[in-house]
């Protein structure tokens, strides 16, 4: 969970009071305790998939409870959300042949970068052709 969205969930939590305390508004000293909690080293950063994220998702459900709401997802307190995490390791250089002169070499990370949305354990780019799209301003 980045700090974003952190923040929003808190401030949803707040705001969703019963009615008569939501009409009151959130006190600055609410916002502020509620951030200062969840930006705590005790939340480890919130990471997803960690057991940060689970103590803050506890925090927040713990903050509803106790300002009277109730759970909405058929009786749930959160919904499943799939996250992957895509992680390049061991790429060889990119070499480009072809063309005049010698073949150029490159390396990732700090000549170029690859992402796909494809979700596949390893991925192969062999004898490929390549295409220059401009330097990205318009």
């Amino acid at each position: 969970m980045n700090h974003a969205l952190t923040v929003a969930l808190a401030v949803a939590v707040l705001a969703s009071a019963p009615i008569g305390a939501a009409a009151q508004g959130i006190s600055l000293e609410t916002l502020k305790s509620v951030t200062r909690e969840l930006s705590s080293d005790a939340y480890e950063g919130r990471a997803p998939s960690t057991r940060a994220e689970d103590k803050t998702v506890a925090y927040l459900i713990e903050q509803m409870k106790t300002r009277g709401l109730r759970p909405g997802n058929h009786g749930e307190w959160t919904q499943a959300v799939p996250i992957v995490r895509q992680t390049v390791k061991a790429m060889t250089p990119m070499r480009v042949t072809g063309g005049r002169g010698e073949p150029l070499e490159f390396k990732s990370g700090d000549d170029f970068a690859i992402r796909t949305y494809r979700l596949a354990k390893h991925i192969e780019l062999k004898d490929s052709e390549v295409v220059f799209a401009g330097y990205g301003i318009t």
